[in-house]
């Protein structure tokens, strides 16, 4: 990749190099989670320079030139800190700023929209019918409502039915008693 860059003068070296250093640090990250003595690539490739650090600084240096910034070479630093470093927040402070330059929008100055890694990325699938229907709270809160409404009129109902013969029973019994002259209550 380096001679046929060479071949096109400085600025295309220079981009596909450090596209290979962002690469060779992404390998070594792989590399140093499966067999940390393997991950040596940067080193070999770039000697003592092949640090994080600096990986960090070539992704600032693109994100300072804003929309004249190489998208491609941009894209390749996204992929590398996105693939390689999730957790670290360096890596996640230059993720933004370089996206929106892989995207095209606004150089890196404006702020993240909530999170959006896209503006088609709430887009419904190719095909997706889209429909009004968007679940609400108030939707549940009156089918809650209406679950205990229907609960408090059937166990009235239950209950009536199963009380009504032991009240017609006690009926009897207590004309039977004040029939017989007796007092029903002590």
């Amino acid at each position: 990749m380096s001679a046929s860059a060479t071949a096109q003068g400085p600025a295309a070296h220079g981009t596909v190099v450090k596209a290979a250093f962002a690469m060779a640090m992404l390998a070594d990250r792989a590399l140093a989670q499966v067999k940390p003595a393997d991950a040596v690539v940067a080193g070999r490739l770039f000697g003592a320079n092949a640090t994080l650090q600096t990986l960090f600084v070539q992704a600032d240096d693109l994100i300072r030139q804003g929309v004249k910034a190489d998208r491609g070479l941009a894209a390749v630093y996204l992929a590398a800190l996105a693939l390689g470093f999730p957790d670290d927040a360096q890596a996640a402070a230059r993720r933004s700023p370089l996206h929106r330059i892989v995207t095209g929008r606004e150089g890196g100055t404006e702020q993240p929209q909530a999170g959006l890694a896209s503006r088609r990325a709430y887009d419904p699938p190719m095909g997706a019918v889209v429909g009004g229907f968007r679940p609400s709270a108030r939707r549940w809160w009156v089918a809650v409502g209406g679950v205990a409404a229907l609960f408090l009129l059937v166990s009235h109902l239950l209950w009536s039915t199963a009380v009504n013969d032991l009240q017609r029973d006690l009926r009897g019994a207590r004309s039977a008693v004040e029939d017989m002259g007796q007092s029903w209550s002590y």
